[in-house]
């Protein structure tokens, strides 16, 4: 069948066509090795610079003892890169530490808050006790945890923590409620959250 034939037959029905193609999706190219960033970014300072003047630096460089212009600007560059991603893989774990204080920072202010300032609503029943973990919050029908709970409680400490001190009576305290489905058990129940100044 040709592709702008309008009909195929398949017995003795005609069917409608033209139909659409099968199109194989495209696999992702892998990403490059850091010696082959560095090679590609050699390879774009010597084609910049013009063969003309990486002829000269190359003989210079050779004549130096340290090699080939190309050697040295593949190391600068894989030099740099290497440092890049350490850097980037510092900043990160960084972040991620300083954002693990926070979060505990947070869970104990809520906990040694609780029922005066922080109070949860799950399920239609006010949580009197709160366990020290607050991951543990969850489904009142199976318990299982959910972090939407968690995560409600700690951004309210984080509005609290931004609007403490003089002149925080002036702003309405803000409640977090939703609908969520416990993944467990598949029931659903509702939340409210709500900090007092």
């Amino acid at each position: 069948m040709m592709d702008d034939e309008p009909f195929s037959t398949l017995g003795d029905r005609p069917r409608p066509g033209p139909w659409p193609k099968c199109h194989h999706e495209r696999s992702r190219p892998r990403p490059l090795t850091d010696e082959e960033l560095a090679g590609h970014a050699a390879d774009l300072v010597l084609k910049h610079i013009g063969p003309a003047v990486a002829e000269v630096l190359d003989m210079q460089m050779k004549e130096a003892g340290g090699g080939s212009l190309r050697d040295h600007l593949y190391r600068q560059e894989l030099e740099k890169i290497i440092a890049a991603r350490k850097a980037k893989e510092e900043r990160k774990n960084s972040e991620r530490q300083a954002k693990e204080a926070r979060d505990a920072q947070a869970e104990k202010e809520v906990l040694d808050g609780w029922n005066d300032t922080y109070i949860l609503t799950v399920g239609g029943q006010r949580i009197k006790k709160v366990p020290k973990d607050l991951s543990k919050l969850g489904c009142p029908h199976c318990g299982a945890p959910h972090v939407r709970l968690r995560g409600a409680l700690l951004e309210l400490w984080e509005w609290r923590n931004n609007h403490s001190g003089p002149g925080a009576s002036i702003y309405e305290a803000p409640v977090r409620s939703e609908s969520l489905v416990c993944q467990k058990c598949g029931q659903a129940f509702a939340y409210r959250a709500q900090v007092l100044l």
